[in-house]
């Protein structure tokens, strides 16, 4: 897989190593930079013959009725916070119709695959809820909950002065971004999934399973959702004997307490509530086992070991985001 990000400043060198990469048998992918989107958007890129474009970047900017979206005067690509707020405030300045019809038709005409990585901005919309969620305390070690702490040193650090307004514009993201998802999958298009986790207050492995429900909220069906973390991940990375459970086929499986179809909050490791037979209520096991490479791994047991990131917090101050809610002693 090689990134092709750092070449949205010449259309003819992205376009030219994105189709040598291909005929070599291998893929590209690319994450489209605001620096360059006036130059390459994802229509472009798409056309181009990019194999993947990952997260949000460059679509709404194909659909504006300029070539460029409306920065400030004062806007630096460098700066962390002034790229995600800008980011998320372009989606105000779309075209909805045109994004929602001619550019997802293109899209799907060029056979790009979309990479969506949802979970990795969604504290964009509500920064409490992710400092908040419950995994953090027994599974977010501490030197990723500093990485994730305010920092304009650190990307993705940038909910410095994020204001209620960054927060409804990123709701409009959100919404608008989920609607293209939507028509690009209707007009055939391939929806693949990742994470791109670590950062942004998203925990690897809680996020995997809310990356798959953030995309049943765009208006997949629970169904297309798993074909996107299966058959079609596969066909992505052009690796025709994954994606399937099949003879002849390689398979790591996952054994579930329940069926991810009805609920995809089964998959979580804490699992999930629900009724019994007898109508009385109980939380079910999420993932018992996985099977990867042919080894049976316990998940339960796998859970309590992750849990000795607790001892990466023994002794440990509040911080900037923890102080207001740490009791004085």
């Amino acid at each position: 897989m090689v990134s092709v990000g750092g070449l949205g400043w010449n259309p003819e060198l992205f376009g030219a190593v994105c189709k040598a990469v291909w005929n070599a048998g291998g893929i590209t992918t690319v994450h489209l930079p605001p620096s360059t989107n006036a130059v390459v958007n994802a229509v472009d890129a798409a056309r181009l013959g990019v194999t993947m474009i990952e997260h949000h970047y460059a679509y709404a900017e194909a659909s504006l009725d300029r070539t460029t979206q409306d920065f400030p005067r004062e806007y630096d690509f460098n700066d962390e916070a002034e790229r995600f707020r800008h980011a998320g405030k372009v989606w105000t300045e779309a075209n909805r119709d045109r994004l929602l019809t001619e550019v997802a038709q293109a899209l799907a005409d060029a056979g790009v695959a979309m990479l969506p990585t949802r979970v990795v901005y969604e504290a964009n919309r509500d920064i409490l809820r992710a400092q908040a969620l419950p995994w953090h305390e027994k599974y977010t070690h501490r030197a990723l909950w500093n990485w994730n702490l305010p920092d304009p040193a650190y990307h993705g650090a940038y909910h410095w002065d994020w204001t209620s307004d960054d927060e409804a514009y990123w709701s409009t993201a959100f919404e608008l971004w989920g609607k293209l998802i939507f028509e690009f999958n209707k007009r055939g298009g391939r929806v693949a999934y990742g994470t791109d986790d670590n950062y942004i207050w998203a925990t690897p492995g809680f996020s995997n399973v809310r990356e798959l429900q953030l995309l049943r909220e765009t208006g997949l069906h629970t169904l297309e959702v798993l074909r996107a973390a299966t058959q079609y991940g596969a066909k992505t990375l052009r690796e025709p004997r994954l994606g399937l459970v099949r003879p002849g086929f390689m398979a790591d499986l996952l054994i579930v307490d329940g069926n991810p179809a009805y609920n995809l909050r089964l998959l979580y490791s804490f699992g999930a509530l629900t009724l019994d037979g007898q109508r009385k209520m109980h939380r079910t096991r999420g993932i018992v086992h996985t099977i990867k490479d042919g080894l049976v791994v316990e998940n339960a047991k796998l859970m309590t070991e992750v849990e000795m990131v607790a001892a990466s917090k023994k002794e440990q101050k509040p911080d900037v985001v923890s102080a207001p809610f740490v009791t004085a002693r």
